[in-house]
């Protein structure tokens, strides 16, 4: 995947020449710089006056992207005309419009016997925290000790991977957390609803600094 920095001029006549532009952005680590903890994620007012500016022009439409849940995501960012896109796309938040993955109920029982096996693993390690968000689970390791990264490493391989590889679930490695979450092509499928009213694409900066940040 390309930097966006290196296909600007590209990106600009596009945006320039059309007639309504749909932009996507992460909000850890892309809108807000990392913190230690996830509680401490704060938008910085700036940040906040620019996307409520964009949001009130009438060739663009703005959506926030986020593992967090969708009612956190909202109350964070604080801005109302804006697309909220929360726990990796399961849920999808616009004014008038709302949309949610349905799944049945075993696959939910066995995502939160896989969060109580990740919890008792993290209890004993200084500084692991487990975050739950409905139907995935992070796995935050900021706080941990260098010296202790591998042990906790070895035992997330060793007693939750083939957990979440038969269960399904994605596994997504980020910068000092582990996401499990459902397998995103069916949950893309029900955003699009919600997201899409013909924009015109364009190259949205979410991707490219996720994917950098791995």
């Amino acid at each position: 995947m390309k930097q966006l920095k290196t296909q600007w001029p590209r990106v600009a006549a596009e945006i320039v020449s059309s007639s309504h532009v749909l932009v996507l952005v992460d909000y850890d680590c892309t809108l807000m710089r990392m913190t230690p903890t996830s509680d401490r994620a704060t938008l910085p007012a700036s940040i906040r006056s620019v996307l409520r500016a964009l949001s009130r022009h009438p060739r663009m439409t703005i959506g926030v992207i986020s593992e967090r849940p969708v009612a956190e995501l909202r109350r964070r960012v604080g801005v109302r005309n804006l697309i909220y896109i929360g726990n990796h796309g399961q849920r999808v938040w616009r004014v008038g419009r709302q949309a949610e993955v349905i799944v049945p109920q075993s696959f939910q029982k066995t995502v939160a016997c896989i969060r109580s096996k990740l919890a008792s693993v993290a209890a004993d390690i200084p500084g692991a925290l487990v975050q739950a968000k409905g139907l995935s689970i992070s796995l935050h390791y900021r706080l941990v000790a260098t010296e202790l990264e591998s042990c906790l490493m070895g035992r997330f391989a060793s007693e939750i991977l083939p957990l979440a590889r038969a269960s399904e679930l994605a596994v997504l490695y980020g910068r000092k957390v582990i996401e499990l979450c459902p397998r995103v092509k069916w949950i893309k499928r029900s955003c699009r609803a919600v997201v899409d009213e013909g924009h015109s694409p364009t190259l949205g900066p979410a991707d490219i600094y996720r994917r950098r940040s791995h």
